[in-house]
């Protein structure tokens, strides 16, 4: 596999011969011994299972903080996700710790003793700083 660490243009494209032949960023053109060619893109899944803003579960429920660390996430555990791990749905998002219970309370309709140590609202940070 050639790793041609640039755009694959059109004329390099035509040119290329048989392997399987990467731009450095996950695609790939793949090129057979018949000379048919293929595109191949590779995708790498992060399971959910191990996500470092996760706060707390109670069974198939989470509160994880947002990538972005804007806010709290209530997440539901997707059963048997395929690609394995675990993935979650996202049902709902806060800033605040009320606006938090409300919504964990409209979804399995009792409290969450996790939720009482959570300040008032959710600790803003400028990320550049």
């Amino acid at each position: 596999m050639a790793a041609l660490g640039g755009k694959l243009t059109k004329k390099l494209v035509e040119n290329l011969g048989q392997g399987r032949h990467g731009d450095g960023s996950g695609l790939y053109l793949v090129v057979d011994p018949s000379g048919a060619r293929r595109w191949i893109v590779r995708v790498t899944v992060k399971t959910a299972e191990t996500y470092s803003g996760e706060i707390f579960r109670h069974g198939i429920y989470r509160v994880a903080v947002c990538r972005d660390s804007i806010q709290w996430l209530f997440q539901r555990q997707r059963p048997q996700f395929p690609a394995g791990g675990a993935a979650w749905d996202t049902l709902g998002y806060c800033v605040s710790k009320s606006g938090l219970i409300r919504l964990v309370r409209a979804h399995i309709s009792f409290d969450i003793p996790e939720l009482n140590g959570l300040p008032e609202h959710f600790p803003r940070s400028c990320r550049h700083e």
